[in-house]
């Protein structure tokens, strides 16, 4: 009896993760940041136009020293394989040969590209979450308002991030002043306490969704680690696959793949929060699947205009009873819904999977 409990107990641990990958997957996150990181391509140097711009205008009055801070902690962001200074110097002397109208017309572009880019994250955010998006112009006011609390941000993430290096250069007058790796740990949980900021802002404001801060805060530290160790492993990985990307066309083949694995772990902390803190459970199967599923349904009672494998809904159906199975199976029965557990197609497949047990 009591190995049956351990047994027991053992499953209900996994299922959650294993329910969390199938979520992850069924959500087609690894396709949506393909999506994501194509898009961060191509809005990269209207984004770098716009903070450079508007950070100038509102630090312009504090010296040169506050407007290099931010700019170091931006140049510090992108792989250094891809030269970050260079393009973040070209980007400025784009900018001071840019006067009058053209300047003006040049930062208003960048930041409609730029709330572009988060009415698309709002777009994707609603297939994590399970939620229908913000009509179109609400969309753009909201994306267009984050993206300038976005910029905003950036200054107070620059200051989070300086904070442990400050910490470790006063303990360097100290007896812990020895141990070397202080130095580095400190880059490090600077670099978390800012990603951190920049993803829990995320996860809060994008999703058409009241997501309270004590709610976001899971994925954004999980995204936050993530991010900082893929930091530090992306320069082996251009070395040892990228290394014959050259020219402009690695240097965006490798900004590319940067940004690819970015979007994925951005897509992991937002499934983290819709998982284990919104409780969105996965589909019955991938996004292609169930959104045909759904609209054979919808459009079988017009099947003159419907064609007939269209309105076939067997896929979804067999998956959720799969899914029903199984829930039944590693389940106490008193945490089973009543339509559940009493439905007689799930009786008869659990009572099928039970037999060879009482055989044996």
């Amino acid at each position: 009896m009591a190995e049956q409990v351990q047994q027991f107990t053992e499953k209900r641990e996994v299922r959650p993760w294993k329910e969390f990958a199938l979520k992850f997957k069924n959500d087609w996150a690894f396709n949506l940041s393909a999506a994501l990181a194509y898009h961060l391509l191509l809005a990269i140097f209207p984004v770098l136009v716009a903070l450079l711009s508007l950070l100038g205008l509102v630090f312009g009055f504090m010296g040169g020293d506050s407007t290099k801070s931010v700019t170091n902690m931006m140049v510090s962001a992108l792989p250094s394989v891809t030269n970050p200074q260079g393009v973040v110097q070209g980007v400025q002397s784009n900018l001071k040969a840019s006067s009058g109208i053209l300047g003006v017309i040049a930062v208003v572009s960048a930041i409609l590209v730029g709330a572009r880019l988060f009415a698309l994250l709002e777009t994707f955010f609603s297939i994590v979450y399970h939620v229908r998006p913000r009509p179109i112009v609400r969309r753009m006011v909201i994306a267009i308002a984050v993206f300038i609390l976005f910029i905003l941000l950036v200054p107070v993430m620059s200051l989070a991030a300086s904070i442990p290096v400050l910490v470790a250069s006063v303990l360097q007058a100290t007896t812990l002043g020895h141990f070397a790796f202080l130095t580095t740990a400190a880059g490090f949980l600077g670099g978390v306490l800012a990603a951190f900021l920049l993803f829990l802002a995320i996860y809060v404001i994008v999703p058409n969704l009241h997501i309270r801060l004590r709610h976001g805060w899971k994925g954004a530290i999980v995204s936050a680690v993530a991010l900082q160790l893929y930091l530090v492993l992306f320069p082996l990985y251009v070395a040892h696959f990228l290394k014959g990307a050259v020219g402009a066309v690695g240097f965006a083949a490798i900004l590319l793949v940067f940004f690819y694995y970015f979007a994925v772990l951005l897509f992991l902390g937002a499934e983290v929060n819709a998982y284990f803190v919104e409780g969105v459970r996965p589909t019955p199967n991938d996004l292609a699947t169930f959104y045909s599923t759904m609209a054979g349904k919808v459009n079988e009672d017009i099947p003159e205009d419907e064609s007939e494998s269209h309105v076939d809904t067997k896929p979804t159906e067999q998956r959720d009873k799969e899914r029903s199975v199984n829930y039944v199976t590693e389940t106490r029965d008193q945490d089973v819904a009543p339509q559940v557990a009493q439905n007689p197609r799930v009786q008869h497949e659990v009572t099928k999977r039970q037999q060879p047990e009482h055989e044996s």
